[in-house]
């Protein structure tokens, strides 16, 4: 309703003013003819353009001056000369901001100095200006000015260039904006205006920018072109066209030492304007409105001053943060509207100030939590990283967490045991009760921890004294103490849906705890599960890990004692030392002896860690009848393990109580060894202490002991095929495959194909065939397992077990069958099978020997000729001698496979 009166206001009066002015100014013109008008115009321009150009000149010649005491030689080495121009040409820059580059260039010219507002400050650049005219002219020994340019497209710049003492030359980079400004600034009438020209007629100064950066040149116009070469007896020029071709009054002032021009320019009609009106009329209505505008100006500064002063005063405050000050105008204008408006964003500042405080504060509150539950987790987590072990620093961490954090006054952490409960933590400065809350306390739903166990939930108690007098919480502790706090919380510790404890954070106040806090407790009860929970994960692996390394020294202990039965097939006491040794060290005893059992006597064969005392006493009672008055003589007679923690206090064995009170051993065990359910001899272990073997250790030495019997068994075997083989030597010495093939048996007691190798090659090398196989029985089928020659494999490698062919019925008869032509019709007749598979002849003269165990074939061995040539009695002898071998083989690895398994 009030916009817009404010600006009538100053628009009638400035346009009153103006007007005043102009034809007051006008009238005064008028005054006088129309010649003198004129003259007064170019007169009143020309001083301007005076003006003007002395400005600019004084501006120039400052700023000459100012660099006259740069040119002056430095005192001291180069160095510091240079440093001592750096700091004229820094002051320099301070007392001209114009002046934006000073440089330095030495009598050849070079660049060694530049100091600069835009760049970096440049040292010893050696930047070769020799041929430059800054360089060239100043060393004429007078000042140089440079013509106009324009640094990035923006501002009016020159060099000015001045010979140093003693050679050398200083140049400055110049702002000309000052000039710029000079001209901008200068107001002529309504629409002149006023612009500068160098020696070329280029436009280096003119309130239209754009035609600077242009580089308009105005050497075409004729004022410019009389300014600047004035033609012998012509006048000044006045009225010309300037650069828009309007018609204008001009003039001019030279600037002599840069060789420029400044101009004034007035429009035609606008500069005698007031010459065409009637002086009497113009005079009236000048007088006229001189006095309007010096009412109107009284009035409206009077009536303005008011206002704008309250309006200033009241900002002031404003500002100064009296957001209660109010501005009371009442002007019904746009200053009341502002003033109103003043007041309303006081009031705005006001409400935000008061509510942007509230929020900051609240903030602070809450990053201050934050952090403080951020640095009770971490502590906490830190605690449960370095502790793996014992979960109590964890406890004790989280309860002084809980105090701290959740505001509370103590706090109590209790685990399940059972159908109690236990204090495992407590921190705080509430007393505990005396009687018995002290460490266990039952778990009933009629106390607060209890029922929180019971009832796996969090539970908030505001008032418990109040709670338990309505018969709430009827368990809960009594005694000493027990009326010292007031709000209770309890959270339970859960794991997998199961409570295994509870943490109470009490108040002695009625004041419960936050939704935070209660949240908060929440989590450090999972903390503290997690720590339980750690605990006891990391003591099962450890006793995994106790078990898992226990087992595998067991383990290495059997592979060690089987790597030495393995290599020691004919010796059984490398055996015997190594479950000794074994013994003691997995058993935790101190010494461990082996007696073996022959039926009738007890031999004492190994032993380790005895004392030489003891070795002595028992080399010299051994070899003699097993007794029960002692530990291994019972368990060889009963058969069983005879374990007794402590032999002083057993009156069974009263000689080994007399062996044991000389060695001073207390704890003692004897295991028996076993053949085919007889005892054949007994591993005894003794410990100084009195403590007893445990189930895993007498587990081990029934082991050692089933190895023993294993070792004693495989030397009688290994023994028993020697004797074999050696019979088969004595009666076979001729021939040399056959202990080739015993080599390959007892080099290769756990494979049979080895040997079955060899006895294919040796049959067929030695029995001059041309190819030998072996093929074993399997059921219904016989396999092809070694073959040796150079006949091809025509027959398949599994096929039927038939009379039909002379291998299946080698092996369903149990004889050898030796063919001469197996191409004669009656063997084609006799062996159809065999003949249809050998139809091109690719051999002739057959010989199979069934591989015989226990009465029954588990294979055969056949030898072949390309020709007709039949074996001889010796060749077939031989080759049983090798079914036989390849049968020993067989049976060799079974035999050991079983004992194998037996140790597994």
């Amino acid at each position: 309703m009030r916009r817009g009166r404010l600006a009538r206001k100053y628009m009638a009066v400035l346009v009153a003013l103006v007007a005043g002015i102009l034809v007051a100014s006008g009238a005064i013109e008028l005054r006088s003819s129309y010649v003198e008008n004129e003259a007064a115009l170019v007169a009143l321009h020309r001083e301007k353009a005076r003006g003007a150009a002395a400005r600019i000149e004084a501006f120039i010649h400052e700023i000459e001056l100012q660099l006259v005491w740069t040119t002056q030689p430095p005192l001291g080495g180069p160095a510091a000369a240079l440093a001592q121009r750096r700091l004229d040409g820094v002051r320099l820059q301070r007392q001209l901001p114009p002046v934006t580059e000073l440089s330095y260039l030495d009598a050849a010219g070079r660049e060694q100095l530049r100091v600069s507002r835009l760049t970096m400050d440049l040292i010893g650049g050696q930047t070769d200006y020799s041929a430059e005219p800054k360089f060239r002219e100043a060393r004429k020994g007078r000042t140089w000015f440079g013509p106009v340019y324009f640094r990035k497209e923006s501002e009016p710049y020159m060099t000015i260039a001045l010979p140093q003492v003693g050679g050398g030359v200083t140049a400055a980079e110049v702002n000309l904006k000052f000039i710029w400004d000079v001209v901008s600034q200068m107001k002529v009438g309504t629409s002149g205006l006023a612009y500068a020209v160098d020696g070329g007629g280029a436009l280096i100064a003119h309130p239209d920018i754009s035609l600077v950066l242009q580089k308009t040149s105005l050497a075409g116009l004729p004022q410019v072109k009389a300014a600047l070469a004035p033609a012998p007896g012509t006048g000044e020029i006045t009225i010309a066209r300037d650069v828009a071709g309007r018609e204008v009054l001009t003039a001019h002032s030279p600037i002599p030492s840069l060789g420029w021009v400044v101009f004034v320019e007035q429009p035609l009609g606008e500069a005698f304007a007031p010459v065409r009106a009637s002086a009497w009329r113009i005079v009236l209505l000048v007088a006229f409105g001189v006095a309007f505008s010096i009412a109107a100006s009284v009035v409206l500064g009077r009536r303005l001053a008011r206002p704008i002063q309250a309006l200033q005063q009241g900002a002031a405050k404003i500002g100064a943060g009296e957001l209660d000050h109010r501005i009371d105008l009442r002007t019904g204008d746009e200053l009341e509207a502002l003033a109103d408006e003043f007041n309303r964003m006081t009031g705005r500042l006001r409400e935000s100030h008061a509510t942007l405080e509230q929020k900051v504060e609240d903030r602070t509150r809450e990053l201050s939590e934050s952090l403080e539950q951020q640095t009770a987790t971490s502590e906490i987590l830190g605690i449960i990283s370095s502790s793996p072990t014992d979960v109590q620093p964890v406890l004790d961490a989280v309860a002084r967490n809980a105090v701290r954090v959740c505001g509370g006054e103590d706090a109590l952490i209790l685990l399940v045991e059972g159908d109690v409960l236990r204090r495992v933590a407590h921190t705080g400065e509430l007393p505990l009760i005396a009687d018995g809350e002290n460490r266990r306390r039952p778990i009933t739903a009629g106390s607060v921890a209890g029922r929180a166990v019971l009832e796996r939930r969090t539970l908030h108690v505001a008032d418990i004294q109040a709670e338990s007098a309505s018969g709430e919480y009827p368990d809960r502790p009594r005694g000493p103490g027990a009326e010292g706090f007031r709000t209770v919380l309890a959270t339970p510790l859960a794991r997998e849906d199961t409570a295994i404890g509870v943490i109470v954070i009490r108040r002695p106040e009625v004041r419960p705890f936050s939704d935070k806090q209660v949240a908060l407790l929440q989590t450090f009860a999972d903390q503290a599960v997690i720590a339980i929970e750690n605990v006891r994960l990391f003591k099962e692996l450890e006793a995994r890990n106790a078990e898992l390394t226990e087992a595998l020294s067991q383990q290495t202990a059997t592979s060690e004692i089987l790597q030495v039965i393995s290599s020691s097939p004919t010796d059984v006491q490398p055996v015997f030392d190594a479950i000794a040794s074994s013994a003691v060290r997995l058993c935790d005893g101190q010494h461990c002896s082996l007696f073996q059992f022959d039926g009738e006597l007890q031999h004492f064969v190994a032993h380790h860690g005895v004392e030489p005392a003891t070795l002595a006493a028992l080399q010299a009672r051994y070899p003699r009848p097993p007794q029960r008055t002692t530990v291994t003589g019972r368990a060889i007679l009963d058969g069983a393990v005879v374990h007794v923690p402590n032999i002083v206090d057993d009156p069974r064995f009263p000689e080994s109580q007399t062996v044991t009170a000389v060695a001073g051993y207390r704890a003692v065990v004897g295991v028996p060894m076993f053949r085919d359910r007889t005892t054949v001899g007994a591993i005894f272990v003794v410990r100084q202490e009195a403590r007893p073997f445990t189930d895993a250790q007498i587990a081990l030495l029934r082991t050692f002991a089933d190895q023993a019997v294993i070792a004693v068994q495989n030397v009688r075997l290994f023994k028993e095929l020697e004797a074999r083989n050696a019979a088969l030597t004595e009666s076979l010495d001729q021939q040399t495959a056959t202990s080739e093939i015993l080599r390959v048996i007892s080099s290769s007691p756990t494979g049979v194909q080895p040997v079955l190798d060899a006895v294919a090659e040796n049959a067929a090398r030695v029995c001059g065939a041309t190819d030998a196989l072996i093929v074993r029985a399997e059921g219904d089928v016989m396999r092809r397992v070694a073959h040796f020659g150079a006949l091809p494999l025509v027959l398949p490698e599994v096929r039927p077990l038939t009379r039909n062919t002379i291998s299946g019925r080698a092996m369903l008869e149990g004889r050898t069958i030796h063919i001469a032509d197996v191409l004669d019709p009656a063997a084609v007749h006799e062996y159809p099978e065999h003949a249809a598979i050998n139809a091109r002849g690719l051999w002739r003269t057959h010989l199979t020997a069934p591989l015989m165990r226990e009465g029954a074939a588990i294979g055969a061995i056949t030898i072949r000729r390309a020709e007709v040539r039949p074996f001889t009695d010796k060749q077939i002898a031989l080759l049983q001698t090798f079914a036989d071998q390849a049968v020993i083989a067989i049976e060799n690895v079974r035999l050991f496979t079983e004992l194998q398994a037996r140790t597994t």
